[in-house]
């Protein structure tokens, strides 16, 4: 049995797909040497860059002990207006 595929559609996305691997590979090329030439940080950039990660590291440790503290006290409210919802209900039911 012969199959002749779709006319056009398979063609068109073979192209696409080759173009796409070829744009690629000259992009991959093309910045790779670019990428390659860059000098060594300094010992001071070297020194900065360690400062801040050093504040990212603090800032994101206050962030979460802020966030747990805000849990903390949502985690309270509801659990005192489950408990107060909860009183009524029973008593009306005996």
């Amino acid at each position: 049995m012969n199959y002749a595929p779709v006319s056009g559609f398979s063609r068109k996305l073979r192209q696409r797909a080759i173009s796409g691997g070829v744009a690629l590979a000259l992009g991959i090329l093309l910045a790779a040497p670019a990428i390659a030439k860059l000098p060594p940080p300094t010992p001071e950039q070297q020194q900065a860059a360690e400062a801040k990660k050093a504040k990212d590291a603090q800032d994101a440790k206050d962030q979460a002990e802020a966030l747990a503290k805000v849990q903390d006290q949502i985690a309270a409210r509801f659990g005192k207006a489950s408990g107060a919802a909860a009183k009524p209900s029973e008593s009306q039911h005996p």
